[in-house]
């Protein structure tokens, strides 16, 4: 894939093909077998696109004596009509065409270059591979980034990969590489395809926010009081020029309503280099890295009113004794009430229930308690895979699924989120989790009661106001009163569902390691246990796209199912 220019996909009939010579949204063919070649070919573009610098790839179908041209980029795919080979000389010209185009006209990207050996460039070549580890005939790469801010070209080179791009052709296909500047300083390099609109900012201007660099809502503070903690520092960031550096707007026919999205190229370079958070060495620089990543949240929020929206195990790095908290391109000012994208923002398997839940047409707005629960669900997955317990690796492949990866179908929405809400309601990390004794089950275990008043049913009103009364001239609440002591019981919780007592448990859990005359416990390295048992629990529900009826009882809706889960009371 790596070296392929184009390919041809040749089908017996046209029954095979994926798209039909039809106008509107019917040009995609309706059958098990077009949507078959629809899938194939854009898993072989995906592919190509995810393992060179490609802005666009061609692609030609046959189907018989027909044939159509196929124009992928990160917005989608623009497809001809088809035409027959033998009687149209389309084909033919589109061969002498492809072969006479500049690289740039076939789809590879401008602002990359690869640097030959046997030039002025040895010298850059020799220093780029031994500082950044690479192998004598490893490709050296030149990347050129243009400030958007101060409108300096800055030059990178590399790249050794560490975020691999998705295989998937369409949509943001971010990598991160690392890289060297002009002086043989380490830099992390992404190369992403934002999405362009314009209510949404760049992460590089979001970065310039929370550094207290650019006006915001904190611009009363002096820049040392308003700049966020634990987040990295910007070098460079800006859209990429250039021509095909934007998806190309697709023509009303061929689109399906409501479907098109604009992506631009964009390149963020950051000092900082961390390591990904499930690498830890032991549970104090884990605890720590989070506790860090946490604090960040925290002062986004209070200074800036600025929500992540996207807190996942990929977006905190272990860094320097602590943490940062990264990737801040789908954050979004609190204080906007319209939604910007018609999506929900995040990591599936970090989601809150409530978001994943949220049926097509509700207008679910994205809470900071999302945030903080998205927190806590990156807390259990990492526990679950590399802390101590009693778990049989099939266990955890189980609760894994269940829990994190669960997901199905309705009418216009993907969702999921009923296995987080039952797991919360039965408390299943506390009863099921098998964590051995210490600090982090601790935190686990306060964690999962703080969130559980989420999906539970909410005292009633009367149930409160008692509550408050008997508090107010320091009463006792009678131990008899299974109602009253829910209440009470709730609403301690829900005063604790903020940033400042749950940063305040995880800097807990730091200094208790920090304390311990005992060495905190190591990362339990199950990767390849875990493998083998995921490739050992293949069930016929496990892990695959499920309709409503897989997941829910007979005529039984979404809205239904969560409501069941709240009229459970406190376990």
């Amino acid at each position: 894939m790596s070296k392929v220019e184009f390919f041809l996909e040749a089908k017996p009939d046209k029954s095979y093909s994926g798209f039909t010579n039809e106008t509107g949204p019917a040009f995609e063919r309706n059958s098990d077998r077009g949507a078959g070649t629809r899938y194939q070919l854009a898993a072989y573009v995906g592919g190509i696109m995810a393992s060179q610098f490609r802005t666009h790839c061609f692609v030609v179908e046959t189907c018989a004596d027909q044939a159509r041209l196929l124009r992928y980029d990160h917005g989608g795919a623009t497809v001809t009509t088809s035409f027959s080979v033998l009687e149209e000389s389309h084909l033919v010209e589109f061969f002498a065409r492809y072969d006479k185009a500049s690289p740039t006209a076939r789809g590879h990207d401008s602002s990359v270059e690869r640097l030959k050996p046997g030039t002025a460039n040895d010298g850059r070549i020799k220093e780029t591979r031994e500082k950044l580890g690479m192998e004598s005939d490893d490709p050296v790469y030149r990347f050129r980034v243009k400030d958007e801010f101060s409108s300096t070209m800055h030059v990178f080179y590399g790249a050794k990969v560490i975020v691999k791009a998705s295989p998937c052709p369409h949509g943001r296909s971010t990598r991160g590489f690392i890289a060297i500047d002009g002086k043989g300083n380490h830099r992390f390099l992404k190369d992403t395809w934002r999405v362009d609109l314009k209510a949404l900012d760049t992460e590089g201007s979001v970065y310039r926010i929370l550094h207290g660099l650019k006006e915001g809502l904190g611009t009363d503070l002096s820049i040392s009081d308003r700049r966020v903690p634990h987040i990295p520092t910007v070098v460079a960031s800006g859209d990429v020029e250039g021509p095909n550096q934007k998806t190309t707007k697709k023509e009303l026919w061929s689109v399906k309503e409501g479907n098109e999205r604009l992506y631009q190229h964009y390149y963020l370079v950051l000092e900082e280099i961390g390591k990904p958070l499930d690498q830890f060495e032991d549970q104090f620089e884990w605890i720590s890295a989070m506790a860090d990543a946490l604090e960040a949240h925290q002062k986004a929020c209070e200074i800036h009113k600025i929500s992540h929206r996207d807190v996942s195990v990929g977006n905190i790095l272990i860094y320097d004794g602590g943490g940062l908290l990264i990737d801040w391109e789908f954050s979004k000012c609190m204080i906007l009430e319209t939604a910007r994208q018609a999506e929900r923002t995040g990591t599936w398997q970090f989601m809150s229930a409530r978001l994943l839940l949220a049926t097509a047409g509700e207008d679910v707005p994205h809470l900071m308690a999302d945030d903080l629960e998205s927190f806590f669900h990156v807390l259990c997955w990492v526990a679950l895979k590399h802390a101590e317990h009693l778990l049989s690796d099939l266990e955890v492949v189980k609760m894994l699924r269940a829990i994190f990866d669960e997901v199905f179908y309705m009418p216009g929405r993907t969702l999921g989120g009923t296995g987080k809400v039952d797991a919360l309601g039965a408390l299943k990390m506390k009863r099921n989790g098998k964590f051995n004794a210490g600090p982090v089950k601790d935190l686990i275990i306060d964690l999962e009661q703080i969130f559980q008043v989420r999906y539970i049913e909410t005292p009633s009103e009367e149930d409160l106001r008692t509550v408050e009364a008997i508090q107010s001239v320091g009463g006792i609440i009678d131990a008899e009163d299974e109602n009253l002591t829910d209440a009470l019981r709730w609403r301690k919780r829900q005063a604790r569902l903020e940033h400042a007592w749950i940063f305040g448990r995880f800097r807990l859990v730091v200094e208790k390691f920090r304390r311990c005359c005992l060495p905190p416990p190591k990362r339990v390295p199950r990767e390849n246990l875990l493998n083998e048992a995921n490739r050992a629990y293949t069930p016929s529900h496990a892990f695959k796209l499920k309709r409503s009826s897989d997941m829910l009882s007979q005529n039984e809706s979404v809205p239904q199912r969560e409501l069941r889960s709240k009229r459970r009371r406190f376990s």
